[in-house]
């Protein structure tokens, strides 16, 4: 009876948490300084991808929040993990992963590029070195600035960010992984300003403005 209610645990999860079928396709030699603008740091997760809307990755879709997660990809030919760092034709079904030089290579058995169908999996392990969650701000963005401030949360095991607060006051992000606040003028964003993360399973993760690490330039992978 055990076994058989391990077997279904584990069939949901890759339900919600994975999709097969999805087009895998080469992006470029590396990646780029937009997209999701990822900080710099060690990484131990040094694949990366790019992320579409195609209907085949389902939950997986693209959206705000799984930038910088990492996704288990299998071409056929053993299981991948890359970060997500960048975007893949948002707002259609034309792109699945986008796959950088190396991460396409290890994926298709060095295939010429193209389009080749994967599975795709959310994973819950980390991209940076160090123990999680760990707080950034976003690369080439003012720090130490108690007005405006643009921060994200790295490290999350998995946990998807969907929200989050400095000072109490609510962040607003667009198609990437930063929450950018605004204090209406007020000297709130100090460094004993508590920032709170908030994830899509209700769960949620506290720091103080002063815990955030500089995210320094876009991190480039190749």
């Amino acid at each position: 009876m055990a076994k058989l209610i391990f077997s279904l645990i584990f069939t949901v999860q890759f339900i919600v948490y994975g999709q097969a079928a999805v087009h895998g396709t080469y992006w470029s030699e590396s990646s780029d300084a937009g997209g999701c603008q990822m900080p710099t740091a060690t990484y131990v997760v040094t694949n990366a991808i790019a992320l579409g809307q195609e209907t085949a990755l389902g939950d997986l879709a693209f959206r705000s929040g799984l930038c910088g997660q990492v996704l288990t990809v299998n071409c056929g030919n053993g299981d991948v993990d890359a970060v997500v760092v960048s975007t893949c034709n948002i707002g259609s079904d034309t792109c699945g992963v986008d796959m950088i030089a190396k991460t396409w290579n290890t994926a298709t058995n060095n295939a010429s590029p193209g389009i080749t169908d994967c599975t795709v999996i959310l994973s819950n392990k980390n991209p940076i070195a160090g123990d999680g969650p760990l707080c950034y701000h976003r690369p080439n963005s003012d720090i130490g600035n108690a007005y405006s401030v643009i921060l994200s949360v790295l490290n999350t095991s998995g946990k998807i960010p969907s929200g989050a607060t400095v000072a109490g006051v609510s962040g607003n992000r667009g198609n990437d992984d930063w929450f950018i606040f605004d204090s209406a003028g007020q000297n709130l964003f100090t460094d004993e300003a508590a920032v709170v993360f908030t994830y899509e399973d209700g769960s949620s993760d506290s720091f103080t403005v002063a815990d955030c690490q500089s995210g320094g330039s876009v991190q480039i992978f190749k």
